[in-house]
């Protein structure tokens, strides 16, 4: 009877762990804690809590709007954190030093045919 009270205090303890585990991460994680919860529950416990949640992210890492500075040559730019210039040009983000270095840049892309 004894045996029984414990296997299901560990089953309790293991369902707990893939729960949070689950909350924060999903699925998979949350089906690897129940196996994980049950072979070690008060270190998976520990360990579940401590996980980083995928589902939020920190203040530095979200992205702010970026409001365009001017348009060259159909292309919009704006003006970085170290006072140079960044413009999206075929889907990436190129910095230049100065504006007229941005500009020549701009106006020698050709439209994609």
């Amino acid at each position: 009877m004894e045996i029984l009270l414990i296997f299901v205090f560990w089953l309790i303890m293991s369902i707990i762990c893939s729960m949070i585990a689950f909350s924060k991460k999903g699925v998979l994680s949350g089906l690897f804690f129940l196996f994980y919860g049950f072979v070690i529950w008060p270190i998976a416990l520990v360990h579940a809590l401590l996980l980083r949640s995928n589902y939020e992210q920190e203040p530095y890492e979200r992205e702010r709007p970026i409001a365009a500075e001017g348009v060259v040559n159909g292309k919009p730019y704006w003006r970085t954190a170290d006072g140079g210039f960044c413009a999206c040009i075929d889907g990436r983000d190129i910095a230049f030093r100065d504006k007229a270095s941005l500009e020549a840049a701009l106006t020698t892309v050709s439209p994609i045919s």
